[in-house]
């Protein structure tokens, strides 16, 4: 995630948006709270937990591209008896495939080196949610979702990740660290999101 897109989700300085032609009232009370540091651990984890849902696209030609490369170099090592070049190509066809199922390595290891750069060695987060939104905070801003906009939900053993859409597109994956809740606040954030009809898809 590069500064710019960071910038975004998190502002400069305090805003509060929660999409478009929304409005939130900020006299509404504080059902709960999340606070955590962001681990480079629960990065990697968020980050392969929703690499096919970021990169689908993404993934599905680097897949395709494989094929052809594998198919080809087959094709060339036992069709043609060129051994060189279809191992050159069988190689580069494997590459594909391990990039289409863990490229987000790099990309996570990439992402939260960015983060850091911003946010300073320990990236501090804290989730509040309230009765129809839920508001992130970090030192540099804050920004507000609707419950409404929340597309898919991922239940982890010791995360929750929430992935937020606007206007047919992702625009926003967040983290709940499970292990920073009490059991019976756990209980409560999953009460507070059975009702606002947030499901686990």
């Amino acid at each position: 995630m590069k500064r710019d897109k960071i910038n975004k989700v998190y502002g400069k300085k305090p805003v509060k948006t929660a999409g478009k032609n929304v409005k939130t009232k900020s006299n509404m009370p504080v059902l709960l709270k999340n606070s955590f540091i962001l681990t480079k651990a629960m990065h990697r984890t968020y980050s392969k937990a929703t690499f096919r849902i970021f990169h689908k696209k993404w993934s599905r030609m680097v897949l395709l591209l494989a094929f052809i490369l594998l198919t080809a170099g087959i094709l060339v090592t036992f069709g043609l008896h060129l051994i060189i070049p279809g191992i050159l190509l069988l190689v580069a066809g494997l590459y594909c495939v391990g990039m289409s199922r863990f490229g987000y390595l790099f990309g996570s290891w990439r992402e939260y080196r960015n983060f850091q750069e911003y946010f300073g060695p320990l990236v501090e987060m804290e989730v509040e949610f309230l009765p129809k939104y839920f508001r992130i905070k970090t030192e540099k801003g804050y920004r507000e979702f609707l419950y409404s906009q929340i597309v898919r939900r991922i239940e982890l053993t010791n995360m929750s990740i929430l992935i937020v859409g606007a206007d047919g597109m992702i625009v926003h994956g967040q983290v709940i660290d499970k292990k920073a809740f009490e059991p019976i606040e756990l209980n409560k954030y999953y009460d507070i999101l059975e009702e606002a009809g947030v499901l686990i898809s």
